[in-house]
């Protein structure tokens, strides 16, 4: 169970204060029946800072970042993303207002090419609605170019631009934790959740992104 508010529970972010925080969790609760996950959770993430969440099996790690990202709806607190309360919001709607995640199991369509799995991500930066897509509109065709040049772009950076055209369920597990986290960043966010880090990442290299 992932506990907040008292100082062996709290999970509250240091060194960073409630103003420059661009995530913010405050008092979430969540309970499956008599089973208590999340007892008044809260957490800051100040924009541009990485953070870890660390725990045993069942903690509640996940069942925290299912609340943040929509999946879950808590029986208590909120959840903001840059002063904007998202805690009843849809996860679907969560993309377009700078959320972004990644799941414990890549979650790829394994038929579909890496680039073509990649470009799932971008969809809601891409203006016009169904009709000017049909249509072919000159700010549509725009808009898939530059999504599918910032796709090549963050293959490359995380190593699979070489991959680009293979099918996506014939990589190894690491490979496609890859394209998943590509498949986030297209979405340009705000801030990204990602649960486990993806094997095979050298260190030193995921420290930032290139854009």
């Amino acid at each position: 169970m992932v506990e907040g508010r008292d100082a062996a529970g709290s999970i509250r972010a240091p060194s960073h204060t409630e103003a420059t925080a661009l995530l913010r969790v405050r008092g979430l609760r969540l309970q499956f029946g008599g089973l208590h996950v999340l007892d008044g959770v809260d957490l800051d993430v100040a924009q541009g800072a990485v953070h870890g969440l660390c725990g045993p099996n069942g903690a509640g790690k996940t069942s925290l970042f299912n609340c943040v990202s929509g999946l879950y709806r808590a029986q208590q607190g909120t959840v903001e993303l840059d002063g904007v309360d998202i805690s009843l919001r849809p996860a679907h709607a969560l993309a377009g207002l700078g959320l972004a995640r990644t799941f414990q199991h890549p979650c790829l369509d394994p038929r579909a090419s890496v680039l073509d799995n990649a470009l799932v991500g971008g969809h809601a930066r891409i203006r016009g609605g169904a009709l000017a897509g049909a249509l072919r509109l000159a700010r549509v065709r725009r808009a898939e170019a530059s999504a599918r040049a910032r796709a090549t772009m963050l293959l490359d950076w995380l190593g699979l631009a070489d991959l680009a055209q293979r099918p996506a369920g014939s990589l190894p597990f690491g490979s496609q934790k890859r394209v998943e986290l590509c498949r986030a960043l297209m979405a340009e966010p705000a801030s990204c959740c990602s649960t486990n880090r993806p094997a095979g990442w050298p260190t030193a290299r995921w420290t930032r992104s290139p854009t």
